[in-house]
């Protein structure tokens, strides 16, 4: 078996022990949506929540804050519409 074989193991376990607690937290918010500034991290806390919860309302996605930002402001319609300027 070579280094790597053992690696991926130890490291999904930790990635949950770290990203458990931050799903549950976004499980008890209730809000409709998760954001974090990195694309990577929001499909792993969303992934988290739907392990923890798999009959529940989640977020269709993680998006970055500027995204809601943008949202608040009227420049998108909503998170999912895509990049700024595009609420047509």
């Amino acid at each position: 078996m070579g280094e790597g074989s053992l690696e991926a193991p130890t490291r999904h376990a930790l990635q949950w022990q770290v990203g458990r607690p931050v799903a549950r937290q976004a499980l008890q918010n209730g809000k409709p949506f998760l954001s974090t500034e990195c694309p990577l991290a929001g499909m792993h806390i969303r992934q988290a929540m739907e392990m923890l919860n798999p009959s529940g309302a989640l977020p269709d996605r993680a998006v970055h804050p500027i995204e809601l930002i943008a949202r608040a402001y009227g420049l998108v319609r909503d998170a999912s519409a895509g990049k700024a300027g595009s609420n047509e």
